[in-house]
């Protein structure tokens, strides 16, 4: 059998033009990547809220 993916949740809170998006993508990069449309899901989550700070 496979070996089993842990699944985690992440939020990311900063100021604007603090690096949040980079530093998410340095991690998801580091950990070996995800699946495109989960990253894209957490892209717009993470517009949406913070498109109102």
């Amino acid at each position: 059998m496979g070996k089993e993916k842990t699944h985690i949740n992440l939020v990311v809170i900063g100021h604007v033009d603090s690096g949040k998006s980079t530093t998410t993508g340095h991690i998801i990069y580091k950990l070996g990547g995800i699946y495109i449309y989960i990253y894209i899901y957490i892209y717009i989550f993470l517009y949406i809220i913070f498109m109102f700070f």
